[in-house]
């Protein structure tokens, strides 16, 4: 579950129904004279109008509300280091974090919060319904022939004549109704001792429930208190409801000629024996409760009182306003954008970490940067080289992470430590680093760093204590030129005599948002833009799982669901590359640069696909896949393979499936030849390779490419043969 994105939907929706709900109490409140029926209908339409809310998200807004929120930053791993002949020990690797329990973030324990009221609100209701069912089969057909013929009269008064079932109860002590479908009646025992105005009354209110549909009205208003349970206005316009209800029907038996002190008199003696029937009226429509009885009482006694129906006049002025707020919902959404304030600039910042002998430091900084962060306008490669002449130089780590201008970003390699006799305390070891870039107007950087190197002292047993380890932090503050270092340290912080060195490069790099400099993007790379991920999480994933996610995500998002190909041809080291990504509502074209800048690749849009190779490849790019002519290379582009996936499958067995195909997807059902000379001696190579809709001319093409190898053609067959020399 995505709980980001449902979070702000919630708290949109609760914000909509609670200013609904307070212009439903405020016209209640303004028109005084109305009657019992015209307030049930206000209410009816309001809670109503809460169920519709959450269709209006699917309108186009005409205004928003702006809510100022935090970008989420994207942090990439340790970046391959290009100083390999600078150290002469191995480098040591990042340690791995540990595996810790961890809260959730505050919007989805609030996201959880909500659904564990729904389900509790619900199986309140499903309980009800439960009883109800319960009730009926304790119950028995009303036999009385008086009671029958004056339902049967009353029935034809209200409209209601055979389509309701009376029952009778023991266990009841309140007259109930309750259903849609297949309303029912439930008379207690006894109902039938008493006088035919009696009797007639309380028939004539439950008729009067049904005819006024009260149980569908109460089940939007029970629908909508699940939903919006959260918010205290929805209950109280839940209990208006009920007791506008309970008026309304009281005005239309008073309205049948009822006296009303009589009538009064006999909800006193009704709600005096209501005893365990209180289970039931909460889930059905009871002719009296003792919470709304005075109120009710006072309404009967009333002479001045409003006691008219609802008039077709009122239900169409209702009809327009409610269907006037519920566009007005619609056009007006809530929406998390960011500040307009805020910078857009995204800023890359590489560390790399380097541990090396004091006394060789001033080698590398110069002397006013020992003790003090100072502009150094040097290319990275200017210090690499100096480091290069050294010995005993070694590499912790290279870090690098991606923000915003202005926006604090905090990467971590290593784990959490108990310490303490129980354990009950926790230290973090290992590599942090903190930064805070500022893209001046000048577009100098503004650096702040902060480096904290902590590790545990050597031969220090358990239990280990905040003393069994020692801390190193290095604090820069640097203005830097885009893609311009500064190495900063220094000082001797061990009896070893070694010391910690920072190299910090900062770089500007293109917003997600930003257009791409293609003049004329052609329409794959066309498509791979329009192609919108809501949300990317990779955590030191490989390159393979990447693009199949990438692929698979494409082939779902795509409005043609034909996707987008994305081919890995890449040297194993390249393909090992661990890659870690966080964004949010990012194109697909987007997350491949990403994730070529991350494992230093190279992509190039193809016709029909992506592909991914080594940086090193020519500056036209990796060779394309070739396109011989001849009859049966035609036929081949004709022939389109609609899915095609091989993980690691011998090159023979390649060839033989697309023989295969090429027969199955011929209309003439000829298929092709394909020749395979693999070069005299040599294992034929193993191929991986994931492609859809592509014609087989292309995937050949692809094959060829990824085994080395070369396409050919004649007017009767295709060959797959090693490279001539050149």
């Amino acid at each position: 579950m995505n709980t980001e994105n449902l979070f702000p939907v919630l708290c949109e929706l609760l914000l909509k129904s609670a200013v609904v709900l307070a212009l439903a109490g405020l016209v209640s409140s303004l028109w005084r004279d109305a009657s019992a029926a015209s307030r049930h209908m206000v209410w009816a339409l309001a809670l109503a109008t809460l169920l519709v809310l959450p269709l209006t998200k699917l309108a186009v807004p005409l205004w928003t509300v702006k809510l100022t929120t935090k970008t989420t930053q994207t942090v990439l791993p340790p970046a391959s280091t290009s100083v390999t002949p600078v150290a002469s020990a191995p480098a040591m690797p990042a340690i791995a974090p540990a595996q810790s329990w961890i809260l959730p973030p505050w919007h989805t324990t609030l996201v959880f919060a909500w659904l564990a009221g729904v389900a509790a609100v619900l199986g309140y209701r499903f309980v009800g319904n439960l009883r109800l069912r319960r009730l009926r089969r304790q119950s028995e057909p009303l036999a009385d022939q008086r009671s029958q013929a004056l339902a049967r009269s009353v029935a034809a008064e209200c409209g209601l004549a055979n389509r309701v079932e009376l029952r009778r109860a023991a266990v009841c002590h309140v007259p109930l109704a309750w259903g849609i479908w297949r309303p029912v009646v439930l008379l207690p025992d006894v109902a039938i001792a008493w006088s035919d105005q009696q009797l007639a009354a309380a028939l004539r209110h439950e008729f009067g429930h049904l005819r006024r549909r009260d149980c569908l009205a109460r089940l939007v208003s029970q629908v909508a208190c699940v939903f919006y349970w959260v918010n205290p206005l929805v209950w109280l316009a839940a209990r208006r409801l009920r007791v506008a209800q309970e008026q309304a029907c009281d005005d239309l038996v008073l309205r049948s000629g009822a006296s009303a002190p009589d009538y009064a008199e006999l909800l006193v003696q009704v709600a005096r024996g209501l005893g365990a029937s209180r289970l039931f009226r909460q889930h059905a429509l009871a002719m009296a409760q003792p919470s709304t009885l005075e109120a009710r009482v006072r309404a009967i006694v009333d002479e001045r009182r409003n006691r008219r129906p609802l008039g077709r006049g009122a239900v169409a002025v209702g009809a327009v306003v409610t269907t006037a707020l519920v566009a007005a919902c619609g056009l007006a959404q809530v929406q998390n954008k960011p500040d307009a304030k805020e910078p857009k600039h995204q800023v890359m910042v590489e560390a790399k970490i380097i541990e090396l002998p004091a006394n060789q430091a001033a080698a590398v900084l110069p002397a006013e940067t020992r003790k003090s962060a100072v502009p150094n306008p040097s290319e990275p490669q200017d210090i690499i080289q100096r480091l290069s002449a050294m010995k005993d130089v070694e590499i912790l780590s290279a870090p690098r992470v991606i923000t915003l201008s202005g926006q604090r970003a905090k990467i971590e390699m290593g784990n959490t430590v108990r310490i303490g006799k129980d354990g009950s305390k926790s230290v973090f070891e290992g590599v942090s680093l903190e930064v805070l870039p500022e893209v001046q107007k000048d577009g100098l950087i503004l650096l702040m760093s902060l480096l904290t190197v902590r590790q545990r002292l050597p031969g220090v047993q358990e239990p280990l204590t905040e003393q069994s380890f020692r801390e190193h932090n290095v604090t820069t503050t640097v203005t830097l030129a885009s893609g311009h270092a500064l190495a900063v340290g220094g000082e001797q912080r061990d009896a070893k005599g070694r010391t910690l060195l920072l190299l910090l490069t900062a770089s500007l790099v293109k917003d997600a948002g930003e257009k791409l400099p293609t003049p004329k993007p052609s329409a794959i790379e066309a498509k791979a833009r329009r192609i919108v991920l809501p949300h990317v999480e990779f955590q030191e994933a490989v390159l393979a799982d990447v693009v199949n996610f990438l692929m698979f995500k494409s082939l779902e998002l795509d409005p043609d669901k034909k996707g987008v190909n994305i081919i890995i041809s890449a040297p194993p080291e390249a393909q090992t590359a661990r890659i870690t990504l966080n964004l949010r509502e990012v194109p697909l074209l987007d997350v491949l640069r990403y994730t070529t800048e991350i494992t230093g690749l190279r992509m190039t849009a193809e016709e029909n696909a992506f592909v991914l190779s080594s940086a090193k490849a020519p500056a036209a790019g990796p060779p394309r896949p070739a396109a011989p002519g001849g009859a049966a290379a035609e036929k081949a582009k004709r022939i389109v393979l609609p899915s095609m996936e091989f993980v690691e499958a011998p090159l023979p067995s390649v060839v033989e499936f697309l023989v295969a195909k090429s027969r199955e997807l011929d209309p003439e059902k000829v298929g092709l030849t394909i020749i395979l000379r693999p070069p005299p001696g040599a294992k034929p190579p193993a191929i991986t390779l994931n492609l859809r809709n592509v014609p087989l001319l292309k995937a050949l093409g692809y094959i060829a490419q990824l085994a080395n190898m070369e396409l050919a053609a004649s007017d009767h067959a295709l060959r797959l043969e090693p490279k001539t020399a050149k």
